[in-house]
């Protein structure tokens, strides 16, 4: 088995595991603890009482307020980082820069890091203590966007003519989610953004922005529409191909597809359709510690491709390039 430990014992680490309203396998910890080949063995936190519970919560025997200690302690195979964005970059550097015995992998919350000189430090740290860095885009796991990525590069789709989407929680935390998985699917570029509203977040450095943009491999249109989520959470997708369009709802809770088809009166016009779609049951989470327990056993950098840092930095150049025009 291979030793794993969490940094940060917040939501998307599991703190919340025994109040969940799903069954879904969400979280680090949940993940770890539901696949046959990890052992969760330690946990840090800056909160000694967020630690204290999050390691009864989860059965783990080594945690701390500590990083260095619980690592000395664990020597973990495997390090999740679930603190907060601004964060990431300071204890990525400390794990790869200052740890006697680094992990052989880091699975790193999104997004990665906060400008370009940390994204640059990163991947020169990562390449020069062979500690590879896959970043938690859930979405890249997700077996939704798989299958469309396949159809689409097999060109069953047709043309990407444009993509609608709404989101929540600020530009750099959630609108992260859709510019990383448009780049996954259709591998284009987003260019020429204009800002057309700000929405005030509940962090004050991260607005929600509404941003109007073009792909660059033909110029189509795409909008992020932002949302405040006092009201509720919103994350929905509409993509529109030559062959029809596909709109995913709801955190993707549902999917429809309506085909291109002309009607008795030779209109080009919409219809509901089977997308006929091959569904793996597994969450994304369970389908990411797969991915990340293959790589532990073979040590073959190519089980990761797609999911490395490297991967996702455009994506990341696309949020700051918006931030700075703000």
């Amino acid at each position: 088995m291979y030793t794993a430990v969490i940094v940060g014992c917040g939501k998307i680490a599991g703190l919340y595991d025994d109040t969940e309203i799903t069954d879904a396998i969400v979280s680090h910890a949940a993940g770890y603890r539901n696949h046959d080949m990890f052992d969760l063995s330690g946990c840090v936190d800056r909160d000694r009482q967020t630690v204290e519970r999050f390691a009864e919560l989860q059965k783990i025997a080594h945690f701390d307020t500590s990083l260095v200690t619980v690592l000395n302690s664990v020597q973990p195979d495997i390090i999740s980082i679930t603190t907060p964005d601004d964060t990431h970059f300071s204890i990525v550097s400390s794990i790869l820069g200052c740890v006697h015995v680094p992990p052989r992998l880091i699975f790193l919350e999104k997004p990665a890091c906060q400008n370009s000189r940390e994204l640059e430090s990163l991947l020169e740290m990562s390449d020069s203590v062979n500690v590879p860095i896959v970043v938690n885009h859930s979405r890249r796991f997700h077996w939704l966007y798989a299958a469309v990525k396949e159809k689409y590069e097999g060109g069953q789709l047709g043309e990407l003519l444009g993509v609608d989407c709404s989101y929540y929680g600020g530009w750099m935390h959630s609108g992260v989610h859709l510019v990383d998985t448009i780049r996954y699917l259709f591998s284009t570029e987003i260019v020429c953004p204009n800002i057309i509203e700000r929405i005030v977040s509940r962090n004050t450095d991260d607005p929600t922005l509404t941003i109007q943009a073009k792909l660059e491999a033909n110029n189509g249109s795409v909008l992020f529409q932002g949302w405040d989520d006092k009201h509720y959470q919103i994350f929905d997708l509409e993509f529109r191909f030559s062959t029809g369009r596909l709109m995913v709802r709801n955190f993707e809770q549902e999917y429809y597809w309506e085909a291109c088809v002309e009607n008795s009166m030779g209109e080009r016009v919409l219809e509901p359709k089977s997308m006929e779609l091959p569904m793996n049951g597994k969450s994304p989470m369970v389908r990411a510690m797969d991915i990340l327990s293959n790589y532990l056993k073979t040590g073959d950098i190519e089980a990761l491709k797609g999911y490395l840092l490297r991967d996702v930095a455009t994506s990341l150049r696309s949020i700051w390039q918006v931030n700075s025009c703000t």
